[in-house]
């Protein structure tokens, strides 16, 4: 399992290097923002899995285009204790147009 700046790769997305991400959706909240979340679908191979995370912080988008096989990686970054936040997601690559950001947590919607 490969780390990402000391953090564990989540097991919630096996071989993240593997997966493209094909699909970003940001839905917020009016009023509370640990009710925001945003959903990525990662596809391999003909599957594809749509991961949901919840209460997102210091969301970044780099200009361009998203798209292709734009590949992330999913972290978990619980052993740092931070405040309410226990996944990170970037790239793999620092130039590829692809977003970051951290979150409380991480689910499989759909499954």
């Amino acid at each position: 399992m490969e780390d990402f700046d000391g953090d564990p790769c989540h097991p919630i997305l096996p071989d993240p290097y593997s997966w493209a991400m094909v699909e970003f959706t940001y839905r917020s909240h009016p009023t509370d923002l640990r009710e925001a979340y945003i959903d990525l679908v990662f596809a391999r191979s003909g599957v594809e899995r749509r991961l949901r995370f919840l209460a997102p912080r210091e969301v970044e988008l780099p200009r361009g285009q998203m798209g292709g096989w734009c590949r992330v990686y999913v972290a978990d970054v619980s052993a740092r204790k931070l405040d309410d936040i226990r996944v990170r997601v970037g790239s793999f690559e620092p130039d590829w147009c692809v977003p970051s950001f951290w979150a409380a947590s991480v689910v499989v919607v759909g499954e």
